[in-house]
């Protein structure tokens, strides 16, 4: 766990800031500190689309990290907010070595296609990785 903390780093994301962008490459998986982000899309045909929000305590990106595809939304701050990134090494790493994160994916993620259908993999915080024994 020590060792998950000391690469997470946080970062704040002023109201109307995006945290991420569509067709970005995907470095990290992101987690809501606290506040809400939105989650949107732009298609070709210029409709704006909101698919949900992402509050604190949920986490988005692991099926585009998982598929080493790049971001399918745009990711908004509704108001100044603080995130909290896990670098791409990190999360592989979890995802090849610790059972238990494996399990906190599927039963959580909802968004990815991976897991389940769309929304955001729950965590209140880093302690609840805690029980992965990372």
């Amino acid at each position: 766990m020590q060792r998950v903390a000391r690469e997470v780093t946080g970062k704040k994301v002023p109201s109307g800031g995006y945290v991420c962008r569509r067709g970005e490459d995907v470095t990290r998986w992101i987690g809501v500190v606290d506040g809400l982000v939105k989650m949107s899309n732009l298609p070709p045909e210029g409709k704006l689309t909101t698919l949900t929000g992402v509050t604190t305590g949920e986490w988005f990106g692991e099926g585009s990290l998982l598929k080493d595809a790049p971001r399918r939304d745009d990711i908004m701050a509704l108001r100044d907010r603080r995130i909290a990134c896990m670098p791409r090494v990190t999360f592989n790493r979890l995802f090849s070595t610790n059972i238990g994160f494996n399990r906190f994916l599927c039963k959580y993620s909802k968004k990815s296609g991976v897991c389940g259908s769309r929304g955001g993999v729950t965590a209140t915080d880093l302690g609840r990785l805690q029980s992965f024994g990372a």
